[in-house]
């Protein structure tokens, strides 16, 4: 039996995969590799995922994904964090 599931948007096709919530191993991934643009690439990404997209900023704040990538920025070093991370993160609490 084959199921085929069609999406308009990739911002519906990440809850098939566990939602917003499964893009937050990138950052922590990033901590460890200890590259700058893991960073900023996955502020960017998760930013596009909820940007205009109601579930998908739902989900990420009710299960605690601010609160997870806070805490994962904070335990960043801080040669990782370059200019357009601390501009990407004021983009994401918009």
């Amino acid at each position: 039996m084959k199921i085929c599931l069609c999406f308009q948007d990739i911002k519906d096709a990440i809850n098939c995969v566990g939602g917003v919530h499964a893009l937050i191993p990138l950052l922590e991934r990033g901590c460890q590799a200890k590259q700058s643009f893991y960073v900023s690439g996955f502020l960017t990404l998760v930013r596009n995922f909820v940007r205009c997209h109601q579930i998908n900023c739902e989900q990420l704040m009710r299960g605690g994904g601010v609160y997870i990538v806070g805490g994962l920025m904070q335990n960043l070093d801080p040669s990782l964090v370059r200019a357009e991370s601390v501009l990407l993160l004021s983009l994401y609490f918009e």
